[in-house]
């Protein structure tokens, strides 16, 4: 192995420390330019007091010192959820659970709270949220992934969810599931615009989703992969957009 003579060494420019026992960073991600400075802003997520840890992007120096912190949240999704839901700045959405006694079992129950920052600055109160428990039955399983992404090219992200399989009450399907909630002006998250559901295949754990445009149309794509509990073998589905897909309404 030769070395590159013209290569540049990395240099560590932030660092934000704890132990195994805090699992800091095990989620983080960026959360946009909040204060319209032209520079992302980020969060870090920490196990240990479930609270994310929201720093602004700086040109010079990055400070230690969150400008604000959420606590009581998730670290699944592994980052935040950014997306122009409504068309314009773009807004932030950060997952937790609500734990309810079931019966003998405790569940949690999958919530995700989703801020605007329309006056350059991250609202303390949602608003909107989306709560798995007003699902009808309610809904005990939580999402492998949570995106934000504009389907069907209009200038407004759509929030889309992934489900490896669902669980209502006692019944469990195991069919692959993405949800998908319209962005727009009248952008809701009560009940999904189109839900996918794969119904050749079963999933009993769920990878990731990804959309992208992986073909040479102007139509964003769907991928997603999971693990089928018979023979534990793992597939990788693609939809590919065009006029014709579920998110063109």
């Amino acid at each position: 192995i030769t070395a590159n003579p013209d290569a540049q060494p990395l240099r560590k420019i932030w660092e934000l420390g704890g132990t195994m026992v805090q699992r800091m960073g095990s989620a983080f991600g960026s959360i946009g330019d909040i204060n319209g400075d032209s520079l992302d802003d980020f969060g870090v997520y920490s196990g240990l007091d479930h609270t994310w840890r929201l720093f602004l992007g700086n040109r010079d120096s990055l400070s230690r010192t969150p400008f604000q912190t959420w606590i009581g949240s998730s670290d699944i999704p592994p980052h935040p959820t950014l997306g122009r839901f409504w068309g314009t700045r773009p807004a932030l959405g950060l997952s937790h659970y609500i734990r309810e006694q079931v019966g003998a079992s405790i569940i949690a129950f999958f919530t995700l709270e989703i801020f605007r920052t329309d006056s350059f600055r991250l609202d303390t109160v949602p608003s909107l949220v989306l709560d798995m428990r007003k699902m009808t039955p309610r809904m005990r399983s939580q999402p492998r992934e949570v995106l934000g992404y504009d389907l069907d090219n209009d200038g407004y992200d759509e929030l889309i969810l992934y489900f490896a399989y669902d669980i209502r009450d006692s019944s469990i399907d195991r069919h692959p599931q993405v949800w998908i909630y319209r962005g727009g002006p009248n952008f809701q998250v009560d009940s999904p615009t189109v839900i996918i559901r794969d119904a050749e295949e079963q999933d009993d754990y769920g990878f990731q989703m990804y959309v992208g445009r992986f073909d040479d149309d102007p139509y964003p794509d769907l991928l997603y992969g999971f693990r089928r509990p018979t023979d534990r073998t793992s597939k990788l589905v693609i939809y590919f957009g065009r006029d014709g897909s579920p998110w063109n309404w």
